[in-house]
């Protein structure tokens, strides 16, 4: 994702995936109050945006 590129080129290496890792725990732990398709599309899409400034390391 383009934005988790310039993400962590502005804050640092370690502080994105600090934030990925924040952002992992946050939208997992949410996750089981999907109520429905869509519910649960927002959070996987959540999940997998916060995965994406983990892709440098």
């Amino acid at each position: 994702m383009l934005a988790a590129g310039w993400f962590a080129d502005k804050v640092g290496a370690r502080k994105a995936f600090t934030f990925a890792a924040l952002w992992w725990s946050v939208v997992t732990a949410l996750t089981p109050l999907a109520r429905g398709f869509w519910s649960l599309f927002a959070f996987r899409f959540a999940l997998g945006a916060g995965e994406a400034p983990a892709y440098r390391w």
